[in-house]
């Protein structure tokens, strides 16, 4: 009986993601999230087949991935809201309330 709740569950949420058409995450950003996996994984391989020629092409891929990063840092300043680092560090006003931070300055 519970299995079959379960089950049912589990696939009204299958449905619902299937139509969903909401994309939090803009092009940039998922770029940059494909890229950094290809070559942290391309620089993990590189740097265990130790062989000299691979050191040039490691470094290579390293130098990139630190481009990215730099690009990622520029996006965050320009691009939407979604790809904004400020949502890390800001809690909600309610949550402030709720941990007993003072919102008001007290003399």
């Amino acid at each position: 009986m519970a299995q079959q709740y379960w089950r049912r569950r589990l696939l009204l949420y299958l449905r619902s993601c299937a139509r969903a058409e909401l994309e939090v995450w803009d092009r940039p950003i998922r770029f940059f999230h494909w890229m950094v996996t290809g070559l942290v994984l391309a620089c993990l391989l590189s740097g265990w087949l130790d062989p000299a020629w691979q050191l040039d092409r490691h470094l290579l891929l390293g130098g990139v991935l630190a481009g990215l990063w730099l690009f990622r840092l520029i996006w965050s300043l320009a691009g939407s809201g979604y790809a904004r680092f400020s949502p890390f560090f800001a809690l909600p006003k309610d949550e402030k309330r709720q941990r007993g931070i003072n919102l008001t300055p007290t003399r």
